[in-house]
């Protein structure tokens, strides 16, 4: 159950834009992140998201879709591999915002 794919799914329909929820691939494992300090949720995503192999931008904008950001590390992250495949815009859209 994937509640990020499910909101991301409503926004692309809503907006009348594609949606890839398997353009992004987690590179490696890392440890839950509602479980770690905030002071080392960065150290714990960096590198961990990648743009799928074979897959290059087609389009200069992306919206990221959450479902709750806490600090924004994973978001930043993922908006960083996006950037690197060739996306020139990344915009994160949440559903809420947690205090961490």
């Amino acid at each position: 159950y994937d509640q990020a794919q499910m909101l991301a799914r409503v926004v692309a329909r809503h907006l009348g834009c594609p949606m890839d929820a398997r353009l992004l691939v987690r590179a490696r494992y890392t440890a839950q992140q509602s479980l770690l300090p905030v002071r080392r949720r960065r150290d714990n995503v960096r590198g961990a998201f990648a743009v799928r192999r074979g897959r290059k931008a087609s389009v200069r904008r992306a919206l990221l879709v959450d479902d709750v950001m806490t600090t924004g590390s994973t978001a930043d992250e993922c908006a960083r591999a996006l950037k690197e495949a060739g996306f020139g815009v990344v915009r994160v859209l949440t559903l809420a915002r947690a205090v961490p």
